[in-house]
């Protein structure tokens, strides 16, 4: 007679859930997310200080 564990899922949706746990295993590697916030908040500011500049400096025609 065996028995089964009681912590393991046997549903349909316990393949599911184990591929979710694959592709957001990110063990050695720089998340996509993290990447996308470091390099896009100083983008921003970038654009801020080019509009900044064309209204108050040469380029304002003032």
């Amino acid at each position: 007679m065996t028995q089964s564990n009681p912590n393991e899922q046997n549903g349909p949706f316990d393949k599911m859930w184990r591929k979710v746990g694959e592709m957001a295993d990110t063990t050695g590697r720089i998340p996509l997310w993290l990447v996308g916030t470091v390099t896009g908040i100083p983008m921003i500011g970038l654009i801020g200080v080019f509009f900044y500049c064309l209204y108050s400096g040469l380029g304002s025609s003032l």
